[in-house]
């Protein structure tokens, strides 16, 4: 029986990956280097210290990996606060949540403190018992260890709680931790999508499709 619930931001609660696909390179760009082609889907994986360190090293930067993360994340702030917002049936779906008594967190690769601010911006901050990100953990999404400690910090079991995330790559290792995983689809993720669909034991198009089966009676969120 599903106790509580971990939620991806980028791509999954807010409309956000479009600000990634090009700030890498942007970035590169800034300090006068040529970006690689592909360099968008290594990124993907990995989290702000991992792409850090992978451009110092790659491309020579005269940079420590705290102010790389510090450049970055100012490039995406200013878009973060004023343009990002919820993906259809978010709100909703989290008071319902809340409501219902779900114990609930966020688990992101996003900076901490950006994603705070973006989610007290966006009026959701006080749905979630914890904002649990890959640095403050001390892991990727691509390792289970986060999950496993994120859950533990929500107060639950892997295998009672329901992992929200729109990435093939995460939702694989969410389910490698015992989670029980709940894809959501992103514009961004499209050629992706059978991955994706692979690794959740259910995947959704948009978020109110849960909305819905609440109005039908099933339990939300599914188990």
């Amino acid at each position: 029986m599903i106790q509580g619930l971990l939620f991806d931001l980028d791509g999954t609660l807010v409309d956000s990956n479009w600000v990634w696909k090009n700030i890498g390179r942007d970035f590169l760009i800034a300090q006068g280097k040529t970006p690689e082609e592909g360099l968008v889907g290594k990124f993907e994986e990995m989290s702000f210290t991992q792409s850090a360190e992978y451009m110092i090293r790659e491309y020579g930067l005269s940079m420590t990996v705290g102010e790389v993360i510090a450049a970055v994340t100012q490039m995406a702030e200013d878009t973060y606060l004023t343009r990002v917002d919820l993906k259809p049936g978010a709100s909703e779906l989290l008071r319902r949540c809340k409501a219902a008594g779900y114990p609930m967190a966020v688990g992101t690769a996003l900076d901490e403190g950006l994603a705070r601010r973006l989610l007290e911006r966006l009026g959701i901050l006080d749905f979630f018992r914890g904002v649990y990100t890959c640095e403050t953990l001390g892991f990727p999404k691509t390792d289970p260890a986060f999950y496993r400690r994120a859950v533990e910090l929500l107060g639950c079991l892997p295998g009672e709680t329901a992992v929200f995330e729109d990435a093939p790559h995460a939702l694989k290792t969410a389910k490698e931790a015992g989670c029980r995983t709940v894809g959501v689809a992103d514009p961004w993720g499209a050629p992706r999508r059978a991955e994706a669909e692979e690794y959740s034991d259910r995947f959704l198009q948009s978020l109110e499709e849960l909305l819905d089966l609440q109005h039908g009676g099933e339990q939300l969120p599914p188990e």
